[in-house]
């Protein structure tokens, strides 16, 4: 291991970043009040009070948010650090009830269904590329022997469904920020489409265990 990996173990170790392991499964339904209150509580109305009756006129699924995030995570990230904040680490159910809170509100109130709230169906081949051509297997492998720095994508658990597969990415982030400076490279964007086929991708090869 390199001595750039030792600094990052450590800096993981003290920000208390959590692995891609044991994300919560998502309870059956999505609570809007419950998402409301976490973009309260989470920071996220510090930035985005304005944007709330916007997000929730496009009628987004959760790819386009996943993506939407995911974008917009190093910009995020220097602001947290600026202000000294803890970091919005999110489980599956929380990542449901914030889509549902950003969602429109006629479609909270009379109970979204789930395909309503994950929007396009993503296809596992393209997500393949997805994974091939951003980087992920830069630190990534499939099928990888025992000690691949960041671990096979077909031996990660907890990956039930695509909420848990979202909110792990979205925790993982942190350190893939900490790993992408440290090599020197740069954040690879996402765009709905490629959210969807790297989804449908992970749930694939956790089908295949």
């Amino acid at each position: 291991m390199s001595w750039r990996h030792v600094i990052v173990s450590i800096v993981v170790g003290m920000l208390g970043v959590p692995t891609l392991v044991g994300a919560q499964s998502p309870s059956p339904a999505a609570d809007a009040t419950a998402g409301a209150a976490l973009f309260r509580s989470r920071g996220c109305i510090e930035c985005h009070a304005a944007d709330v009756s916007r997000f929730q006129a496009e009628r987004r699924g959760l790819f386009a948010l996943a993506a939407a995030m995911w974008n917009h995570f190093p910009r995020m990230a220097e602001r947290i650090r600026d202000a000294n904040r803890g970091r919005p680490y999110l489980t599956s159910d929380e990542m449901r009830d914030l889509l549902a809170f950003l969602s429109p509100g006629d479609a909270t109130r009379s109970g979204a269904t789930e395909a309503s709230l994950l929007g396009r169906t993503g296809d596992p081949g393209r997500g393949e590329q997805v994974v091939a051509t951003k980087g992920c297997l830069a630190c990534h492998s499939i099928s990888a022997p025992a000690g691949t720095r960041a671990g096979a994508l077909d031996e990660l658990k907890g990956w039930e469904s695509p909420w848990s597969i979202v909110a792990q990415m979205w925790n993982h982030s942190f350190l893939m920020q900490l790993e992408t400076r440290g090599q020197g490279g740069a954040w690879a964007p996402l765009s709905d489409a490629d959210m969807a086929d790297l989804v449908a991708y992970l749930e694939q090869l956790m089908r295949r265990r």
